[in-house]
């Protein structure tokens, strides 16, 4: 795989992108903190500046803050960005990562 520490990013970045055509709205956090809310089916965030340090993300359903619909924890290089995807029926979703390529 390609090493793209060298292209000019100071930071890892990632956005999230809701791919689940029946799961509703979505909140996505980063830690416990809301980077964005009411993101429907078929929408990406903008890019979000994280760190090294492994990342916890939390996928709620929108507006419900207890009511967590899929979690996983990332670890990124400098560098590196990430599409954080939302994927599957309401019944069983889950967070697909795809690294982006930055050239």
């Amino acid at each position: 795989m390609t090493s793209y520490e060298n292209m000019g990013f100071l930071f890892p970045y990632i956005r999230f992108f809701n791919a689940s055509p029946q799961g509703g709205t979505l909140d996505f956090y980063v830690g416990n903190s809301l980077v964005a809310a009411g993101i429907k089916f078929g929408s990406f965030t903008d890019y979000i500046k994280t760190s090294t340090l492994p990342t916890n993300i939390k996928v709620t359903t929108a507006g419900i803050k207890t009511e967590v619909v899929c979690s996983a924890t990332l670890v990124q290089k400098t560098g590196q960005v990430h599409t954080v995807c939302v994927t599957g029926l309401p019944v069983k979703r889950e967070l697909l990562m795809v690294e982006e390529p930055t050239l």
